[in-house]
């Protein structure tokens, strides 16, 4: 099953598609030529994709049928996403908390016998599938792997309410007894949305995960480790505080912050999955702060001026004191530290001793959004391919000036290519 939103700024509205239909596209959108493109794309692939993966499985052989069940014993979790599955198409793909028989939709251990029985054929499908999107996935990414491309995975912090996770695992949920949540995700307005916004996640219940050491989310990233190269989660924020509305709210105004799990989370997956190359950008000085706690868990930090101020203790007047600033803040456990001077350029250091201050490079202003994340997915890029600390400075400003010289906040003419030769590599 697939999930995705599309959002369009200038309106500040949204519409979402999946596997089983689209939801809430303006009628003034449907009119775009692209998006005309794509939303006939998907429907289409709603429609035709299930009965040719069908017609694959009925033609399984013992030997490829045995490497099925073999993935599946190795992933415990395929075996509750193929029931879900199942089950979902036996109730006409309605959510699970509307499912008419309780005993199912309340994960009750005998029902569920029972309809693992029932839909086994349909249960052993559903494996199939992900044995062969898993199989595929594998040989594209050693395949890019072979040609030098590592590949960064995205995790979003949060889930969906009609989900196999949420479904199987409620008590890692702030949801009521009939499976509703109780509250909400989002975020709080801020100057692109004066009402906030509602995503409508279930939120974690935090006292639950602390019991069980975070099993769930060891689960999760050791995953998403085995199939990407590299992890970003997004809203890592959450992490620390996060934003809750009741479940009853239609906006996002009525929300506020508690707290999220903290350090107790990443010092349980430091201890379950090893040292993990942690990337950060303080992005404010009040978020700076929040960061001060983990600092030694992160691989590398982009902190401007005033943020490595306040995370170093150090006033930056020169460059004996932005030595300092670097050295105490790399004294915390850091390998690399990235601080951003405006137009006096970035100074870099690392663990190792090697300190450089790079000018910024020429570039005409035409749009400065998407410029500090440029420079961030730029040094990560360059830490993929092994480029030492000087080389990544430089790469991380040929992105700024990239994203800088176009006027939409994600340039097309940003490439790996581009970044070699803007930035002299």
């Amino acid at each position: 099953m697939w999930y995705a939103k599309m959002y369009f700024s200038e309106k500040k509205e949204v519409f979402q598609f999946d596997s089983h239909g689209i939801k809430g596209v303006p009628s003034t959108y449907k009119e775009l030529p692209f998006l005309e493109s794509l939303l006939s794309f998907l429907e289409a692939d709603c429609k035709e994709l299930e009965p040719l993966l069908r017609r694959a499985f009925s033609r399984l052989d013992g030997a490829e049928a045995q490497s099925v069940r073999d993935f599946a014993a190795a992933n415990p979790w395929l075996g509750e996403y193929a029931l879900y599955r199942a089950l979902k198409a036996r109730f006409g793909q309605t959510a699970w908390f509307d499912w008419p028989d309780k005993d199912l939709l309340n994960h009750d251990p005998a029902a569920l016998a029972a309809a693992r029985q029932e839909l086994a054929e349909d249960i052993a499908f559903h494996q199939a599938v992900q044995f062969w999107f898993f199989s595929q996935w594998k040989a594209l990414k050693d395949h890019a792997n072979g040609l030098g491309v590592r590949i960064i995975g995205d995790l979003p912090i949060y889930v969906s309410l009609d989900s196999a996770d949420v479904w199987s695992e409620r008590r890692e949920f702030l949801l009521d007894k009939a499976g509703r949540p109780s509250r909400v995700a989002g975020v709080p307005p801020d100057y692109f949305s004066e009402e906030g916004q509602l995503w409508g996640n279930p939120l974690y219940d935090w006292a639950y995960h602390k019991k069980t050491g975070y099993a769930w989310w060891i689960q999760r990233v050791r995953h998403a480790l085995g199939i990407y190269d590299l992890l970003r989660i997004d809203h890592f924020r959450g992490f620390d505080t996060y934003w809750a509305i009741p479940a009853d709210s239609t906006t996002a105004r009525t929300g506020k912050w508690e707290n999220g799990p903290g350090m107790e989370l990443f010092d349980a997956l430091e201890a379950a999955l090893g040292k993990l190359p942690i990337f950060a950008d303080p992005v404010s000085t009040a978020k700076a702060e929040k960061l001060r706690p983990v600092l030694g868990k992160l691989h590398t930090l982009k902190p401007n001026r005033l943020e490595a101020e306040l995370l170093s203790g150090v006033k930056i007047t020169d460059d004996v004191s932005l030595h300092r600033a670097a050295d105490a803040l790399l004294k915390t456990g850091l390998h690399r530290v990235f601080i951003s001077l405006g137009g006096d350029g970035v100074f870099a250091a690392d663990r190792s001793g090697e300190r450089v201050h790079l000018p910024v490079l020429p570039a005409e202003m035409v749009n400065t959004t998407g410029c500090g994340d440029a420079f961030m997915a730029a040094i990560t890029w360059a830490y993929l391919a092994g480029t030492d600390l000087t080389g990544t400075a430089k790469a991380g400003l040929a992105a700024s000036a990239i994203a800088m010289e176009g006027a939409e906040t994600i340039s097309p003419a940003m490439s790996g290519e581009a970044l070699k030769l803007r930035a002299g590599l």
